[in-house]
């Protein structure tokens, strides 16, 4: 696998997209929750550390999903989430960024990025 330098990170330059995890009007099974698992932990297992997802997805389920599938190994995800572009009023990202944090079972989230890039924040630990 290749990976680029972001901040002081690696990040694979294929990432896994789990837009579909959890909504079943974008064609997932709510039952196949294993299979979300078995699938991010496959995308692990070659090397690939950045999931991408959105708070929109699966209405929050596709960020619970990844969070249940990441307990105790956290650290090996670069995890990549958007906000819905509609909502990207003022302030709207650090509002939103919570509720991210309590689905993908990290807290404090260190950077949210909005789809446009004039809305990206960075936070210090302890957000």
């Amino acid at each position: 696998m290749r990976y680029i330098q972001v901040g002081q990170d690696q990040v694979s330059v294929i990432g896994l997209g789990a837009w579909q995890f959890g909504a079943k009007e974008w064609g997932w099974r709510e039952s196949n929750h294993d299979e979300a698992v078995r699938i991010i932990e496959r995308a692990l297992e070659l090397g690939i550390n950045l999931i991408d997802t959105a708070e929109l997805y699966g209405r929050g389920r596709s960020e619970e999903l990844i969070g249940e599938a990441l307990q105790g190994k956290r650290e090996k995800a670069w995890l990549a989430s958007k906000n819905f572009p509609i909502l990207t009023a003022p302030g709207r990202l650090r509002r939103a960024a919570p509720g991210m944090g309590r689905r993908f079972h990290c807290e404090p989230l260190i950077r949210v990025v909005g789809m446009e890039p004039e809305n990206e924040t960075t936070w210090g630990a302890g957000f």
